[in-house]
């Protein structure tokens, strides 16, 4: 978990979400912590950061970086930022983004 503000440059979603603590392949029992979840995409890099509603100063990031890579990411969630937020889940103390055909499966 880091520590920072939030850099409106670029910010393509913004929205406050519940993201649930993935265990044993299963999502955890709820409540679930809400964050609010922002995503930028500038030049070749996707940042995902989930920020806790309670502590803004908190937040958890996920930085893809490289046109190709950035590319498949999208492309793979169909370029719905929607679903890459509600893909998110904590694990360990690591927010992850699930692949959507995996989290259908789960669900």
């Amino acid at each position: 978990m880091s520590h920072a503000s939030d850099n409106p440059v670029n910010l393509i979603f913004k929205e406050v979400i519940a993201i649930p603590k993935r265990e044993n392949k299963a999502d955890g029992p709820g409540p679930h912590t809400e964050f609010t979840v922002v995503i930028h995409l500038n030049q070749g890099m996707l940042v995902i950061r989930a920020t806790i509603v309670e502590s803004t100063r908190d937040y958890y990031e996920i930085i893809v970086r490289g046109e190709d890579d950035v590319k498949k990411v999208l492309e793979q969630f169909g370029q719905n930022y929607n679903l890459i937020a509600n893909s998110l889940r904590i694990m360990n103390d690591v927010m992850v983004l699930l692949n959507p055909v995996s989290f259908d499966n789960l669900t």
